[in-house]
């Protein structure tokens, strides 16, 4: 029941029903009625989270009667019969009619009367609060309903069974191997990939997994570029996408909870993104020849930034999300010539920090997002390969250095692990995470 006053006002109801009539197809139905609020209807509105997509997106009110003299209506017009406008995105699916100053007899569910809204989604259902916004006056309140679930983000680096954890991994290039000490499943080995191929780990299915992916770039027409083996389901997925010398840098770009494929071409400066799900492209330039480019979510709106780091003067250029990147970026001196990149949330605020690991010392200098301080810890020493992820699954990424075949994790709540697992040869996967 919606009672936004209640011994003043009336009463309104809302109901819905879910079903199930194909895999993976869910019907979400929602119904309004207006007993006997003065106030009227003017909104509804049902939250979507992460992995959600919509279809068959429908609403239905019944007409009204045209207009007549003293119908006590503005102008004796009638009630309006227009259709409610219909919006998504990426936080709510919402269907409104015009507001009581833009016409006072726009189609609002008034007494006595039941609107219908619809669609399909992809995901199931979950408990959640839909909002009912009003016509006349009162502030919108929120209703218990059945809605779509959201789907789990990988946050950790490298977590290929879903725990929240980084794994310790790597990836041997003379077998073709992914050798995988999972935090939760243990052993694992997958063979996937050849000599020369470029592990490019990421959730490309959105199930909350890392998946096994390598980058073969390839400069003929019709040949794939990008290889990878989804967790959920174990199939394989080829994408021809990128040509020789482009460098892959994978990342969730559109902020939909599946990593995109994507590469950068140092000869022009210019990212190619292929996003998940539409499959639309997005082409930006951003960068010089001479730099790295980087995966990082450096405001925290769950969107990978296009980012780079110009060596020649140390400074980090990072693109805004919004705006076109070339001209809306932040420029961020930070760092010595020899130190290497090594963003990430090391302070658990679900921003990606400033950092840098510097080998001549063995010393991380890291700038937290959280007070804009920088935080030194001495960790490791020249040679080392800096692997930094959440490994003990608090939510902060953790120091940690791979060194021929062993594992230091400074973890930031259990202390200081170190572990042999992998050759010197091999290929640390958390390192491409920050390529």
């Amino acid at each position: 029941e919606v009672k936004p006053d209640p011994g003043s006002d009336g009463v309104a109801v809302v109901g819905y029903k879910v079903t199930n009539p194909s895999p993976g197809v869910w019907h979400y139905e929602y119904a309004v009625y207006n007993q006997n609020l003065d106030r009227a209807i003017q909104s509804f509105s049902v939250p979507l989270g992460n992995g959600v997509t919509l279809s068959n997106i429908g609403f239905h009110a019944p007409p009204q009667h045209p207009g007549w003299t003293a119908d006590g209506t503005v102008g004796n017009a009638g009630f309006s019969s227009s259709p409610w406008a219909q919006t998504q995105n990426g936080s709510a699916m919402t269907w409104n009619s015009e507001t009581f100053l833009q016409n006072p007899n726009a189609n609002a569910i008034r007494w006595g009367t039941m609107y219908n809204f619809r669609f399909d989604s992809n995901r199931p259902p979950q408990t959640t609060n839909a909002t009912v916004g009003f016509f006349k006056t009162g502030e919108p309140i929120t209703v218990a309903v059945q809605g779509p679930s959201a789907l789990a983000v990988a946050k950790s680096r490298a977590d290929f069974d879903g725990d929240g954890r980084t794994d310790i991994s790597v990836f041997r290039p003379s077998e073709g191997n992914w050798y995988l000490s999972r935090s939760t499943l243990g052993f694992g080995v997958i063979n996937f990939g050849l000599a020369n191929d470029v592990p490019v780990p990421g959730d490309y299915d959105g199930d909350g997994k890392a998946d096994p992916a390598i980058f073969r770039a390839s400069p003929n027409s019709g040949t794939p570029d990008f290889y990878v083996l989804n967790s959920n389901g174990f199939t394989v997925s080829v994408v021809e996408w990128g040509t020789t010398n482009d460098i892959p840098i994978s990342g969730d770009y559109n902020g939909d909870g599946r990593t995109d494929i994507a590469v950068w071409r140092p000869s022009s400066g210019v990212w190619y993104i292929l996003n998940s799900v539409s499959g639309s492209v997005t082409v930006e330039s951003f960068g010089l020849n001479e730099d790295s480019p980087l995966a990082i979510d450096n405001d925290g709106d769950g969107k990978t930034n296009l980012a780079v780091f110009r060596p020649s003067n140390s400074t980090w250029y990072v693109a805004r999300s919004s705006g076109v990147p070339s001209a809306n970026f932040d420029t961020l001196p930070f760092g010595l010539t020899g130190d290497m990149p090594v963003p990430a949330d090391y302070d658990n605020d679900n921003k990606d920090d400033i950092a840098m690991f510097r080998p001549s010392n063995g010393t991380w200098y890291i700038l937290q997002s959280t007070n804009g301080t920088v935080r030194f810890t001495h960790f490791g020493s020249n040679g080392d390969v800096p692997v930094p992820g959440d490994y003990d699954g608090d939510g902060a990424d953790d120091i940690a250095v791979y060194r021929s075949g062993t594992w230091f994790v400074n973890r930031s709540t259990s202390g200081v692990l170190i572990q042999g697992f992998g050759l010197g040869s091999d290929v640390a996967i958390p390192k491409k995470y920050i390529p």
